[in-house]
């Protein structure tokens, strides 16, 4: 038997194709873990801003509840601000008519004071009359 003698050049090309081979494996494996990695990242971004969007409804939602409350807070400070005002007025009215009941008090005090004095001047007058009279009558019974 004779030994065959494989030439140099076919034992090295085959052996670049291995290598050739095992790196398009190494690419592949790597390419489609890197692949896997970006599509993990992409669900994870994809989560972020699906919870991110919930948060902002659940914020935009408590900023309309919030505008609402302002809105009655606002209605209610101005009919607060109508009611101090009619207070206000109110107060005023009260202090006029003290002192127009204080003005007619001291009219009827004094009304009743000129009443009295007319009336004692009536009765002296009235005696007066009547003494004069009885006077009279008596001189003239005489």
């Amino acid at each position: 038997m004779v030994p065959v003698l494989i030439p140099a050049a076919t034992s090295s090309s085959h052996h670049a194709l291995k290598w050739a081979g095992l790196t398009v494996l190494a690419l592949s494996i790597g390419g489609n873990a890197y692949l896997w990695h970006l599509w993990r990242q992409d669900q994870a971004v994809t989560q972020a801003m699906a919870q991110s969007s919930q948060e902002l409804q659940a914020v935009q939602a408590q900023i309309q509840e919030l505008q609402r409350l302002k809105t009655t807070v606002d209605q209610w400070t101005g009919a607060l601000e109508s009611l101090q005002k009619a207070t206000g007025n109110g107060q005023i009215a009260i202090e006029a008519l003290k002192a127009e009941i204080k003005r007619l008090q001291d009219s009827r005090v004094t009304y009743e004071a000129f009443v009295q004095k007319q009336l004692q001047t009536y009765q002296e007058q009235w005696v007066k009359q009547s003494q004069s009279q009885s006077q009279k009558r008596d001189e003239v019974n005489w």
